[in-house]
């Protein structure tokens, strides 16, 4: 039984490491177009728009990446109990 907890641990701090590389990944890509938008036109108000959207997704994005984080770790401490 303790060895079947282990391996479920393992395969949680998998995922949270995979999650955590889609997160900077997908920050790399929204900092990037950012920075494209910047260069394209600083005036255009559509531009502000975009930039604004832009960093909507970004919140949206942390506060589910700290939800599933939170959430692995419940799970995590949960087994470490059993």
């Amino acid at each position: 039984m303790a060895q079947e907890l282990e391996q479920i641990l393992d395969l949680l701090r998998e995922i949270r490491r995979a999650n955590t590389t889609n997160e900077e990944s997908f920050k790399r890509l929204l900092n990037s177009m950012n920075g494209k938008i910047d260069t394209i036109d600083k005036n255009a108000l559509s531009a502000d728009l975009i930039k604004s959207y832009l960093q909507d997704i970004t919140r949206s994005l942390d506060n589910k990446y700290q939800t599933t984080s939170d959430r692995f770790s419940d799970v995590e401490k949960a087994l470490k109990s059993i």
